[in-house]
C-alpha cells in the first residue's frame, strides 16, 4: 500500500499478508488536510498460475472514516476496479524484480534517451503518463513515486 498526501500522517494497519480476499485497512491519527483526493494506492500481487488475460473485479464493501472529533465522513465507494493479469510488472517497477527502486528510475531514463528499445513488458510497466512509449515525463512520474508521493500526470 502506497501513502498519498492525505494519508502521509496515519499510523495505518492492514492484514495484506494474511488475507484471503478481503484487504482491510485502518489508520489512525494524521491531520486535517481539506479537499479531496486519493487515500491510497494499493499494489499487490497475483497467484503465479493466473492466466494472463484473465479479468477480476474490486470492490468495496465496507468504508468507514471519521474525522478528528469522531463525526462520520462521506466517502464515494462505488468504484470498482477491473484488473486484469498482464505480466509480473506492476507500474513502476519497469525491471520487473517486484520493488519499486531507483534502478527502474535510471532505466526508464535509458529508456527514454534512447539507449535502446523498450520491450512490451517494460513499456506496460513505465508508461506513467499513458502515451505508448517510455520518456522523460514517465521518469518523473516513478521519481514522485521513490519520493512517496502519488504521480501526477501532466
Amino acid at each position: 500500500m502506497k501513502r498519498t498526501a492525505l494519508t502521509e500522517g496515519l499510523t495505518i494497519s492492514d492484514n495484506g499478508a494474511t488475507a484471503t480476499g478481503e484487504l482491510v485497512i485502518t489508520g489512525l491519527g494524521g491531520i486535517v488536510v481539506a479537499g479531496q483526493g486519493k487515500l491510497f494506492d494499493v499494489n499487490f500481487r497475483i497467484a503465479a498460475q493466473a492466466a494472463p488475460g484473465a479479468k477480476a473485479t474490486n470492490t468495496f464493501t465496507s468504508v468507514n472514516l471519521h474525522d478528528s472529533l469522531g463525526n462520520p465522513v462521506s466517502v464515494n465507494d462505488a468504484s470498482i476496479a477491473v484488473f486484469t493479469v498482464a505480466n509480473t510488472y506492476f507500474p513502476g517497477d519497469v525491471d520487473g524484480d517486484g520493488v519499486l527502486s531507483q534502478a527502474d528510475f535510471t532505466l526508464v531514463l535509458k529508456l527514454a534517451v534512447g539507449q535502446r528499445p523498450a520491450t512490451a513488458r517494460e513499456i506496460a510497466a513505465g508508461d506513467l503518463n499513458g502515451n505508448g512509449i517510455i520518456d522523460k515525463d514517465d521518469a518523473y512520474l516513478i521519481l514522485q513515486m521513490l519520493e512517496g508521493q502519488s504521480p501526477n500526470p501532466k
